[in-house]
């Protein structure tokens, strides 16, 4: 097996298409084909499989492509310890919270992009849990998150366990959670709300039901009041698959959603008017954002690089707020 095999993988991965994969690595069809039937002949198991289409990485093909991950991360800092700042790493992997990902990341990519143009800087939308979850098993180079302020060193200590060192941003005052609702619904005329004022309406959700996404947050920060028990399951749910979506629907007056007010910064919606964001009276913790990199061994170049661009980016972001 070869180190060009496991990023032909990655490619497949990332296009779901074998032919787009040739194409973006510059490899004729063939070629490709003949080194992906030699890699799995080779491991004696298929990575792949064709799924409505769609090609899909087998059970044992999503470990091998975790492992191949993992390899061509440990190549590329090998290469910056030996050739500095000239070495160019493929792809980096950031995962930050769909509510922050329009306000912090729009002038990072693009600043990123002058410095790398080379380097392929994926950024990926991911909850709370997923993402501390992710960065344990050394997925991604960098990752962002939002915790509530007085848990910060019962959070530090779970960080630490996991082999995962966290910078603190510290919030202000207004970094809360608040509501999203249409400027069409009455709730909009007021200064703030109330959990009671949203029994009747319905929850727009992004990926999963939200009483279980705060349940699960709650059960990580080991919150004293959590945030779940205000909410009871309920049948007046939509769950869209995409954060556009969500905003959409909200602006339509066909349900409401919860996100940390940081969700309004470079939301089109808001700043047209379409949805309003309302302060939870309930919802009056502070909040802190937490950048998170791996404590068991040490950042590339590249990627310190990209620690301090996200560290500017969120500092400019909360002082903006």
């Amino acid at each position: 097996m070869r180190l060009e095999q496991f990023m032909q993988i990655i490619k497949i991965e990332e296009h779901q298409s074998f032919s787009k994969a040739a194409k973006d690595l510059f490899i004729s069809q063939p070629s490709f084909s003949i080194s992906i039937n030699n890699f799995e002949e080779e491991l004696g198991f298929k990575l792949f499989e064709r799924n409505n289409k769609r090609v899909v990485p087998t059970e044992q093909g999503k470990k091998i492509l975790s492992l191949a991950k993992k390899i061509l991360d440990v190549e590329e800092k090998i290469k910056g310890i030996m050739g500095g700042n000239d070495v160019l790493i493929r792809n980096l992997q950031v995962a930050v919270p769909a509510a922050c990902a329009n306000a912090i990341f729009s002038q990072i990519l693009i600043d990123f992009r002058e410095l790398y143009p080379s380097v392929n800087l994926h950024v990926q939308e991911a909850r709370f849990y997923e993402i501390i979850d992710m960065m344990e098993k050394g997925v991604y180079s960098l990752g962002v998150i939002a915790s509530p302020k007085n848990q910060e060193q019962e959070l530090l200590k779970k960080l630490t366990g996991k082999g995962i060192a966290c910078e603190m941003i510290p919030g202000k005052d207004n970094l809360n959670m608040n509501l999203f609702i249409s400027s069409r619904n009455s709730l909009a005329y007021q200064e703030s709300v109330s959990i009671t004022d949203l029994q009747n309406l319905i929850t727009i959700s992004y990926k999963e039901n939200f009483t279980f996404a705060l349940k699960e947050m709650d059960d990580i920060n080991k919150h004293v009041f959590t945030l779940s028990s205000y909410f009871s399951p309920s049948n007046k749910e939509i769950i869209v698959q995409d954060i556009e979506l969500v905003k959409m629907l909200i602006s339509e007056n066909l349900g409401y959603a919860i996100f940390p007010n940081i969700f309004s910064i470079n939301n089109l919606y808001v700043k047209k008017g379409l949805i309003k964001a309302l302060p939870i009276r309930e919802f009056n913790d502070l909040y802190n954002h937490c950048i998170l990199y791996s404590s068991k061994e040490p950042l590339s170049l590249i990627e310190k690089k990209l620690l301090i661009l996200v560290r500017q980016s969120l500092k400019n972001t909360i002082i903006n707020q």
